[in-house]
């Protein structure tokens, strides 16, 4: 008996042995599994910064290049960077798959190659001097409508392909299309431009005032409707509105011809001056509120009604001036650029505005008093606000009229002497600089 216990013992020892050497091995697999797949993530997350920093080196690329393109070229066309970007064959022959970094012996990136002559629009630049270093480039071609490979740019829109690499060979690349920015998006063509419905037009019965849609005053040149408005139950309202249609002219229209409506191609003078029908973005109410509130927050001066006595400052054509809320008895004397106003617009007889005007909000507009002032642009107006309450308003009322948000505007020039409208693209243009290059779409590859 006593032996078979002591067998027993022993046999109990040798399996409790081969469990325990059984759970090490286990344990140390387990172990082994383990670090590799630690090892594995943290590998893993070293190639994810080292692209992360490249994808960020590329995108820095594309903004160096967008800043330079605007700063050499401004509101130039952009066919002859295209040309220069083309290089001596004047052929764009870039292609984003052949390019590939060249490395020094020490890992430093020395160059980019798989662009032919093509000249890159910023060269491989060193972003950090530090020692994880990093380099961009970014190239210039038209955009994909187009053809990326021709150098006549119709559209303006061209496309900026930023490079970005590291020292760890890492090599990422970003494409963005840019396009001139504005604040105010296609002007109507039209010297006052009166949306929304059945708009109150007085230009008053002083034989001495001028209306002109001739360019500038220009007579034999370009020309645009004096008054546009948007529907033909619109031009008839302001039609009947006139007091001395005599003083109408614009190229061989005369009286009431010279009221078009801007959304109609058959309209005559719309026709026959060829500007083509009005942007539809100026039937989009919510999109009139997207750009005033842009113009508001970029404005050169500022001026709250119900906090301040606002006064038009001395301006430049391309100053902005925005006034939140109503703006009266305006000195005499030249003024130029923006001027957008969301309440009422009271303006002197010899008050003049080279630029652009914009009455959007309550959309009115009372011209007092003799005078020789002279607006000399565009004016676009409208009602958008149903309940004109003060400019501190958040404007959340805006654009709940129905059934499209626009009420009827106020428009009236009743003051006596010889002033004048008229439509002048150059103090448009002017007026409406182009600001930056905006990206409007984006693309990692």
């Amino acid at each position: 008996m006593r032996k078979n216990l002591v067998l027993a013992k022993e046999r109990s020892r040798g399996s409790a042995l081969v469990m325990a050497i059984f759970a090490l091995v286990l344990i140390s697999g387990m172990g082994t599994a383990l670090l590799f797949l630690s090892r594995n993530e943290a590998r893993m997350s070293q190639t994810s910064l080292r692209l992360k920093k490249a994808f960020y080196l590329a995108e820095a690329g594309v903004e160096d290049a967008r800043t330079t393109l605007f700063l050499t070229n401004g509101e130039g066309p952009f066919g002859d960077d295209l040309e220069t970007a083309a290089g001596v064959d004047l052929a764009i022959d870039f292609d984003p798959n052949d390019l590939r970094a060249t490395y020094s012996a020490d890992g430093n990136v020395t160059g980019l190659i798989g662009f032919g002559d093509d000249v890159p629009l910023r060269s491989m630049t060193s972003l950090d001097t530090s020692d994880n270093p990093g380099w961009y480039a970014a190239f210039l071609t038209n955009d994909p409508v187009e053809g990326v490979a021709t150098t006549a740019d119709a559209n303006d829109r061209v496309m900026i392909t930023g490079v970005g690499a590291g020292a760890d060979r890492s090599l990422e690349l970003v494409q963005a299309i840019i396009r001139p920015y504005q604040f105010i998006p296609s002007v109507p063509s039209a010297a006052v431009t009166l949306l929304g419905p059945l708009p109150s037009y007085n230009n008053g019965n002083s034989n001495a005032q001028a209306h002109t849609g001739n360019d500038c005053g220009v007579t034999g040149g370009a020309y645009a409707p004096i008054v546009g408005t948007v529907g033909a139950g619109a031009s008839a309202q302001v039609q009947a509105g006139m007091v001395r249609a005599d003083t109408f002219e614009s190229g061989p229209y005369v009286e009431q011809s010279t009221i078009g409506d801007l959304t109609n191609p058959a309209d005559p003078i719309v026709a026959d001056s060829g500007h083509g029908t009005i942007d539809p973005v100026w039937e989009d109410c919510e999109a009139l509120k997207e750009i005033m509130l842009t113009l508001a927050l970029n404005a050169d001066y500022y001026c709250n009604s119900d906090t301040d006595a606002c006064s038009i400052p001395s301006t430049g054509p391309n100053d902005v001036v925005f006034i939140d809320g109503d703006l009266s008895g305006t000195p005499p004397g030249a003024y130029s650029g923006i001027l957008a106003i969301t309440g009422s617009l009271v303006y002197n007889g010899n008050t003049g505005w080279d630029g652009v005007i914009m009455a959007i909000g309550e959309g009115s507009i009372l011209r007092s008093g003799g005078g020789t002032g002279l607006p000399s642009g565009a004016v676009i107006m409208a009602a958008i606000d149903p309940t004109p309450d003060g400019p501190n308003a958040d404007k959340s009322d805006w654009c709940t009229t129905p059934p499209d948000g626009f009420g009827s505007v106020q428009y009236d020039t009743t003051g006596a002497g010889n002033s004048e409208v008229e439509w002048c693209t150059g103090n448009i243009n002017s007026a409406n600089s182009t600001r930056s290059y905006r990206v409007v779409e984006f693309l990692q590859r």
